[in-house]
C-alpha cells in the first residue's frame, strides 16, 4: 500500500540516504482473484486507483516521501492495455479487450495480422515483436497522435504530483521514436529509464533507446552471479565492460 511505502521512505530509505524508489504501476488495472502480480501490467484505465490505493493515498506518499528526501520513480505501462476478453478494473470500469469507455477504442490498437492470433512469435521480427501482441494484451498504437497524448497526459498528471521519473515497462514493444514522441510532451525534465530484455538473436539495440533514456541491463545480475559461482572474482572487475555504457544503465539483482 501506498501509505506502507511512505513509511518505509520515511523509516528506512530516506535515513539510509536513498535518493529514489520505484513504484509499482499506479493505474487502475485488472481485477482478478487473489490479486496476482501480473494484473498491475493490465491497464484498464489511467485512472490512479491500484491495489496499493487511491489517488488521494498516492498524493500523500509522493509528499511524504519527497520530504524524507526520496523521489519517486514510477513504473509506466503504456505498451498495452488487458489481454482479456472483458472484465472488470479494480477501480470499477468495464472493459472488453479494445473498448475502453472514454479512453481507447479499437482503432487504437495494432492488429497485426499475423500468426492466427495478432501474438508475437519471433522476436528476432522487429515487425511482430512492435506490431503484435504480447501474451495476448492488446497493443496500443503508439505511433497515433492521439494516443500519445493520452499518455502524456497521465504522465503529467503525476510529475505535477511531485512524481520524479519514470521506468517505461515493455519498451522494446514500443518503436523508440514513440517512446520520444511522448516523453517530448512531458512537464520538466524527469528521469526516464526503459526496460530492455534483449536476446542475442534480437535486432534491436539498446542505442536506439539511449536518446530518450537509461536503459535496464538484465545481464548485470548473471554475470555478478557467475563470478561468485566460479570462484573468479577477477571476473568483477570488467562486468561493466558490454553493450551498455555503464553512465546508460540501470541494474538491479531482482526484480518482479
Amino acid at each position: 500500500p501506498w501509505a506502507d511505502v511512505a513509511r518505509e521512505c520515511e523509516d528506512v530509505l530516506g535515513p539510509a540516504g536513498f535518493s529514489a524508489v520505484q513504484i509499482s504501476p499506479p493505474q487502475e488495472h485488472l481485477d482478478w482473484p487473489g490479486s496476482p502480480w501480473w494484473t498491475r501490467y493490465q491497464p484498464i484505465s489511467y485512472k490512479l486507483i491500484s491495489r496499493s490505493g487511491d489517488e488521494t493515498q498516492f498524493k500523500d506518499m509522493v509528499r511524504r516521501c519527497k520530504a524524507a528526501g526520496v523521489d519517486i520513480y514510477v513504473d509506466t505501462v503504456f505498451n498495452h492495455m488487458a489481454g482479456m476478453a472483458g472484465g472488470t478494473g479494480i477501480g470499477g470500469t468495464q472493459f472488453s479487450q479494445y473498448q475502453y469507455p472514454g479512453l481507447y477504442s479499437d482503432s487504437d490498437f495494432h492488429h497485426c495480422g499475423l500468426n492466427g492470433n495478432d501474438d508475437i512469435v519471433n522476436f528476432s521480427d522487429r515487425f511482430e515483436v512492435q506490431n503484435c501482441e504480447l501474451v495476448n494484451l492488446a497493443d496500443l498504437k503508439t505511433g497515433s497522435l492521439s494516443v500519445q497524448k493520452k499518455i502524456s497526459s497521465y504522465m503529467n498528471s503525476m510529475l505535477q504530483m511531485g512524481v520524479a521519473g519514470f521506468r517505461i515497462d515493455a519498451a522494446k514493444h514500443i518503436p523508440s521514436a514513440d517512446i520520444k514522441a511522448i516523453i517530448s510532451r512531458l512537464s520538466g525534465s524527469p528521469y526516464i529509464f526503459q526496460e530492455l530484455v534483449l536476446g542475442y538473436s534480437e535486432n534491436i539495440q539498446y542505442s536506439e533507446y539511449n536518446v530518450n533514456g537509461d536503459v535496464s541491463d538484465y545481464v548485470y545480475p548473471f554475470l555478478l552471479g557467475q563470478a561468485f559461482q566460479s570462484q573468479s572474482l577477477n571476473s568483477l572487475s570488467r562486468i561493466g565492460i558490454g553493450p551498455i555504457a555503464s553512465s546508460d544503465a540501470i541494474v538491479f539483482l531482482t526484480n518482479h
